[in-house]
């Protein structure tokens, strides 16, 4: 025990108890609760958080290369430099009330100047992967109407655009909370506005119990899209073994796990 707290400190622990509140009538309480139920509890968090960043980062290049391909076919390679092929700026509200106009054009651009200084245009590719997750989400999301942007989605065997672009904010969403080390099971994710809710050529969820807005669904949202650019990662095989070794009933309860989850195809180890 004082050798685990040397290491990971007390107050990077105390997220965890949450995990083993009860309430009743009288109010809350712990269990039952002993320091390897904590400490196996922060453990799983960890590796759970990086399956879901070699997992992440798989996607991600998928998703920044056909960005790249699709438009440099449609628009050549300098694409992030026509202002026509974006919408219009708009006006977002802070957290503090503060309004301000949003652009995503403004925003690539501003950076491609303080980044490559006075190297004048640089080609999409020589920058993509200077710049964030987020960002590169951003400038797809902000992207008119148009078949290049279409292309990006069908590649990933989603024919609806907004549908893709749920998918992939799950996905951003997702990587940036075990970015930062949170606990990943706790977490209310974002509702999002379209759920995937079949597929034609890939593995998907049978049930529709299944929430949007929970870290189950965002598991099998990595699950899909590695099936979709064919990766051999065993990423099922990994997460069940992970599971089986750590998690409980009413841990899989907090991710959004349904009780069938493991009759699921996309979950049967190949």
């Amino acid at each position: 025990m004082e050798r685990q707290l040397r290491e990971v400190g007390s107050t990077a622990l105390m997220v965890y108890f949450v995990h083993f509140w009860q309430a009743d009538k009288d109010g809350k309480y712990f269990k039952s609760v002993s320091w390897e139920d904590i400490y196996r509890l922060y453990e799983f968090n960890g590796e759970l958080s990086c399956l879901l960043k070699r997992v992440g980062d798989k996607v991600e290049t998928a998703f920044r290369e056909q960005v790249a391909y699709q438009m440099e076919q449609a628009y050549d390679c300098y694409w992030h430099y026509k202002e026509d092929l974006f919408k219009e700026p708009c006006e977002r509200t802070l957290q503090d009330g503060q309004k301000v106009i949003r652009s995503t054009y403004g925003e690539i651009q501003k950076f491609s100047g303080v980044y490559f200084r006075q190297h004048g245009e640089q080609p999409f590719r020589r920058m993509m992967y200077s710049i964030n997750f987020r960002q590169i989400f951003h400038l797809y999301a902000s992207l008119k109407r148009c078949r290049a942007k279409e292309l990006v989605a069908e590649a990933f065997g989603i024919p609806h655009v907004g549908v893709f672009e749920s998918c992939m904010f799950a996905i951003e969403e997702l990587r940036n909370f075990y970015s930062h080390l949170n606990p990943m099971w706790a977490k209310r994710y974002n509702g999002l506005h379209y759920s995937l809710y079949y597929s034609v050529h890939y593995d998907w969820l049978k049930s529709q119990e299944v929430e949007n807005n929970n870290l189950y669904y965002r598991l099998c949202l990595l699950n899909y899209f590695l099936q979709a650019f064919e990766s051999d990662y065993p990423y099922s095989t990994l997460l069940r073994k992970l599971l089986d070794e750590y998690a409980n009933r009413p841990l899989l309860y907090e991710m959004g796990f349904t009780e069938d989850w493991e009759e699921e195809s996309m979950w049967k180890c190949k």
